[in-house]
């Protein structure tokens, strides 16, 4: 089946955000800062909202058919619109149409999706992305040339974060618990997991974040990790009350822009 190329780009404009030590401030108009870790936010998609026509048409059968192993309607139509948004902003940053995107596992990291090293490495780039989903929020993350990723946590009953705590998190991270809301420790530690791309490939209990602040430590990296890192928990994501946000990326330190994207 061959996919029609669709026109790019697909994501709609709006203001974009740099984040600052007070939280996020409205970024100079124009491209993101060289290097920079972009983001790009849908909050809170509507329940029943169908993923929008031009996104729909650039989807491979590959997406629709796991859109389908979903039981409910709603929550079809939200996979399509999460790989919708990420072939339109990938198809953005590339400069492709975002049905001709292709997907591969980086060298090393089987579970973490990537891009076709051919396009991924079009114009001396090398381009990286992460995308996590929570609720009814969706952020997706892009770097050029380091690893990055991104995680998004909803509240939790309080039953159930007792429930997975002992499974997912280390000794010196419980130790942590009293000092820390559990969703910023757990949002800290999965997007570390996704940026090095290991995931739960391992037994997250053997790996342990500290947070400092708003900022992430790796303590106790991933089997065979030595890569250094930088990670925040981020300041409240605009449009998305509840939601707890976390970003790690390879070092150096990184320019943090935001694009929040209105879903038409």
């Amino acid at each position: 089946m061959t996919v029609p190329p669709s026109p790019a780009p697909t994501v709609p404009a709006a203001p974009g955000w740099l984040l600052t030590a007070t939280g996020w401030t409205p970024a100079p108009a124009g491209a993101p800062p060289t290097g920079a870790a972009r983001l790009w936010l849908l909050p809170g998609v509507p329940a029943g909202h169908a993923c929008p026509e031009g996104w729909a048409r650039t989807l491979s059968p590959e997406e629709w058919t796991r859109s389908r192993r979903q039981a409910r309607p709603d929550d079809q139509q939200f996979s399509l619109i999460c790989a919708g948004f990420r072939r339109a902003v990938l198809g953005q940053v590339l400069g492709l149409p975002p049905g001709e995107l292709r997907w591969a596992a980086p060298p090393g990291a089987p579970g973490k999706p990537g891009l076709a090293p051919d396009q991924a490495r079009r114009g001396g780039h090398d381009w990286h992305w992460n995308l996590a989903h929570a609720g009814r929020h969706v952020l997706l993350g892009v770097r050029d040339g380091r690893e990055i990723g991104v995680d998004l946590e909803t509240d939790w009953p309080a039953y159930t974060w007792r429930e997975v705590t002992p499974l997912v998190f280390s000794a010196d991270e419980r130790r942590q618990l009293p000092g820390h809301p559990v969703a910023r420790l757990w949002t800290a530690k999965e997007a570390y997991l996704k940026a090095c791309g290991q995931g739960f490939g391992v037994d997250p209990t053997a790996v342990s974040v500290r947070l400092n602040a708003q900022a992430i430590e790796v303590q106790a990296p991933a089997p065979g990790d030595d890569r250094s890192w930088w990670g925040r928990v981020l300041p409240p994501l605009p449009g998305s009350p509840g939601v707890t946000a976390a970003l790690v990326t390879e070092s150096p330190a990184p320019a943090v822009w935001l694009q929040v994207v209105p879903l038409t």
